[in-house]
């Protein structure tokens, strides 16, 4: 509600959860009590992420590219999609069985609709609006749906791991709703400053990563951008976040983006046999993320606590792997991976970097890519799991610095795959052909248009220029 850029959904991220759990093994390792260092880390971390707002550091986010936010973009995704494997295997080590075979039939099913329900718009039946609604809140029903299976009669099985939720308004562990920070010692309190600057780097480039991603220039917002002041905003929650003893939040990937997309009028763009997206606007509002705050709060009610203590595990395993998944679309790293593996002659993309950069110059900045991917996960997986922040964080110098020396890109290169956008409004304004996003081709008959929930025929000349678009070439890579 404070936010100066509201379409920004915050909430406890991936690597927030890693971060917490590497700290919570090395308190265990100093023999330090969890949740009053956990307080001492949040507080030095808050007051840091306050400075840093304060002398205009958010500035700086420029300098973080394309190469940047893909690869930390698929570090999420790939984080999402491991926790939900580590969890099904963890459940056949554990369980019985057919008490393991019904968590990964719940997980996949889960994993499955949401996906297929999530692509409703591109479906050919229902209105418009309703098939909006549908892919809106599929990943949602799909939770509703399979958590309601595991009560089939010819699917009871024993011990099915759900959600450890209390069943009343309390704390897990029955503590106190508050941390008594001046109860810890010096060794706790000093010790925290560390971490708290990891904390602090990790929000820094994760936050605004979030808000880039949710206020790219295509998006074509009418609300300007407050980088310093949410971030302002972002330190002062993290402290009352460290004195409630409850995990920081900042922007999150990919529900961030997706919000302010679902906001969105968007329009299909036709380039040559590809076609990309052009935003015409967003609804942007407060009301959409606020609400989404107060439903969580009314989950909290005892008898929708009971309720969410009968999700299992395996389903929230599904919606890890439909999030994992879906953080990859409209990922251009994720894009250029699948060129790898593509028929250069069945090759349909209409980024220009298709065209204008070697296809040798594309296959090494991906694998630099996907190699750093690894590298950072792998880390998060080590003891030094605590400093994968800082390794985020260099992902911005190795790129402006030293990418180009080492492997010998030449600046057009890297212009066109670390550029901003797909399709700039220079390109929509010298007349590419544009249509609505459904079209729909009758069994040959008739070409038709959806329009405001109508259908209205083609004119001849748009019928003339599809049969053009049918007939040009495929955009080749260049050699």
């Amino acid at each position: 509600m404070y936010a100066g850029q509201p379409l920004v959904v915050v909430g406890v991220t991936g690597p927030v959860s890693i971060f917490a759990h590497t700290v919570y093994d090395l308190s265990t390792k100093f023999d330090f009590n969890f949740l009053r260092w956990m307080c001492w880390i949040g507080l030095w971390g808050g007051l840091i992420n306050i400075l840093l707002a304060i002398f205009n550091a958010c500035s700086l986010v420029k300098y973080a590219t394309r190469f940047s936010c893909e690869i930390f973009g698929c570090l999420i995704a790939v984080i999402y999609i491991w926790s939900a494997i580590e969890e099904l295997v963890r459940q056949f080590r554990h369980y019985e069985t057919e008490t393991a075979l019904l968590s990964l039939l719940l997980a996949l099913g889960t994993f499955y609709f949401a996906s297929v329900l999530a692509a409703a718009r591109e479906w050919r039946v229902f209105r418009k609006q309703i098939r909006g609604i549908i892919a809106d809140y599929g990943a949602a029903a799909s939770v509703i749906i399979f958590t309601a299976i595991q009560f089939f009669q010819f699917l009871k099985v024993k011990d099915l791991p759900r959600l450890p939720v209390p069943h009343n308004f309390n704390t897990t562990s029955g503590r106190g709703w508050w941390i008594n920070p001046f109860t810890a010692g010096a060794p706790e309190i000093c010790s925290a400053i560390l971490p708290g600057i990891v904390i602090a780097a990790l929000f820094y480039f994760d936050h605004n990563v979030s808000s880039l991603l949710s206020q790219k220039p295509d998006f074509n917002l009418k609300k300007g951008s407050a980088f310093n002041w949410d971030y302002c905003v972002l330190g002062l929650t993290m402290i009352i976040c460290a004195i409630l003893g409850i995990p920081p939040t900042n922007g999150l990937i990919p529900q961030a983006p997706l919000h302010v997309r679902s906001l969105a009028k968007i329009k299909i763009v036709q380039k040559g046999e590809a076609k990309v997206e052009h935003w015409e606007g967003v609804c942007e509002n407060r009301v959409s993320a606020f609400g989404q705050s107060v439903l969580i709060g009314v989950c909290l009610v005892p008898p929708l606590l009971r309720i969410l203590g009968k999700i299992p595990k395996a389903v929230l395993s599904g919606l890890f792997l439909y999030m994992g998944f879906a953080s990859f679309i409209g990922n251009q790293l994720a894009e250029r991976t699948m060129l790898i593996f593509t028929d250069k002659d069945r090759v349909h993309i209409a980024s220009s970097y298709i065209k204008n950069v070697r296809y040798r110059s594309i296959l090494i900045f991906t694998i630099i890519q996907i190699v750093l991917v690894g590298a950072i996960f792998g880390v998060t997986k080590t003891p030094a799991g605590i400093s994968f922040p800082i390794l985020i964080v260099l992902l911005v110098p190795l790129r402006k610095y030293w990418l180009r020396p080492i492997f010998r890109f030449t600046k057009e290169e890297l212009q066109e795959l670390d550029s901003e956008s797909e399709i700039t409004s220079e390109e929509i304004d010298n007349k590419e052909v544009t249509m609505e996003t459904d079209i729909t081709d009758v069994s040959g008959e008739r070409d038709v248009i959806e329009e405001n929930g109508g259908i209205v025929e083609l004119t001849p000349d748009i019928k003339s220029t599809n049969a053009e678009l049918e007939n040009s070439d495929t955009i080749s890579l260049k050699e």
